[in-house]
């Protein structure tokens, strides 16, 4: 069925935060003063941002990649920016980009962009420090209004078929919510422009995830 699409960005719009999921972001670093001096002599800094994860980093573009030029201009450095893709879990990036380096990327960057604020999280990870939060993130529902008129509530989802990234909390939770009351009507992607993109075609009938990936998908600049 077709869908309003001026409508489906209201949505959007008006911050339809579904359940209070929300996740604060921040900067991960092992740099210390000493480091710090060394960053300076070379002359250049190295930031770690996700790949195809627009819109904060896709092929060497984005928000994230702004606020990285924007702390080497700061610092008087030049700057290197490294994309890669996301591992199984943030553990595996952190080690991987910014405290013990790849074998197929070399050394680990100096900083890294766009980690979760999770005390959990820095407590597993006691190598790196995760500091500066920047972004407040939302997750959002976007729907065809033809085949749920309204949204009331995870009541809606019953009877639907609702598209996500494979691997995000708004994956986990419709696969666990309620006992996986919903989780035969949950279709995965490798994306969430590719679920906007299912949403379009009538294949799914709403797209749970990030409103920042979401609204960058329904502008086209996904």
């Amino acid at each position: 069925a077709p869908m309003s699409t001026p409508a489906m960005k209201t949505e959007v719009r008006d911050a339809m935060a579904v359940w209070a999921l929300s996740m604060t972001l921040a900067v991960s670093t092992n740099v210390d003063a000493d480091q710090l001096q060394s960053i300076r002599d070379k002359g250049a800094i190295k930031v770690a941002v996700y790949d195809h994860f627009s819109p904060f980093s896709d092929s060497g573009a984005g928000i994230d990649v702004d606020i990285a030029r924007a702390l080497a201009d700061k610092l008087g450095l030049d700057l290197v920016v490294t994309s890669f893709d996301a591992g199984d879990d943030m553990g595996d990036d952190l080690r991987n980009m910014v405290w013990n380096g790849h074998y197929l990327r070399g050394a680990p960057a100096d900083f890294m962009i766009h980690v979760p604020v999770d005390k959990a999280l820095q407590r597993q990870n006691a190598d790196v420090e995760i500091f500066s939060a920047y972004h407040n993130e939302q997750i959002a529902v976007i729907r065809n209004l033809e085949r749920i008129p309204v949204f009331a509530g995870l009541d809606a989802f019953t009877r639907s078929r609702i598209g996500v990234e494979i691997g995000t909390l708004a994956d986990e939770y419709m696969l666990g919510a309620l006992g996986g009351r919903f989780r035969n009507g949950v279709a995965h992607f490798r994306t969430i422009a590719e679920s906007v993109d299912a949403l379009r075609r009538g294949e799914v009938d709403a797209v749970l995830g990030s409103r920042s990936q979401i609204e960058a998908a329904m502008s086209g600049s996904s």
